[in-house]
């Protein structure tokens, strides 16, 4: 009985395996960087604050887009946000009522001004997720 019982505290103690989420973002203008930011909840989510996302990654425009990589990740739901920095300041621009100057996209591509619910993807991932980035301000 002791013996099972540390079996049981042993698999308790182990930490749930660490997950990997693969992000195409697409549909971007010649240069300028990539910033995608992963969020488990939505506090933050739908006003592009990457200051409230629990991972950012940023890489350099190449043929219109970047692949970034989500490592360290609990398996669960998460939602991605990404956007086209043109000029590098790791911020969305935006107009005088609040749409964003710059190209966006979230996960699960949904229309509209999408909520955190829409756009949350199942981690880990079968393959790597699409976010194609669109115009709207």
């Amino acid at each position: 009985m002791k013996t099972i019982l540390a079996a049981l505290l042993l698999i308790a103690a182990v930490p749930a395996a660490a997950e990997t989420l693969v992000v195409k973002v697409l549909g971007a203008g010649d240069g300028g960087q990539i910033v995608a930011a992963i969020y488990a909840a939505a506090d933050g989510f739908s006003g592009f604050n990457i200051k409230k996302a629990l991972a950012v990654q940023m890489a350099p425009v190449s043929a219109g887009g970047a692949t970034l990589t989500f490592a360290g990740l609990k398996p669960g739901r998460y939602a991605v946000s990404a956007f086209h920095d043109v000029d590098k300041d790791g911020e969305v621009k935006t107009n005088f009522i609040g749409m964003p100057k710059e190209a966006v996209g979230v996960s699960n591509n949904p229309g509209g001004m999408p909520g955190f619910a829409k756009s949350q993807v199942a981690v880990p991932a079968g393959a790597p997720i699409e976010i194609n980035l669109r115009k709207i301000g």
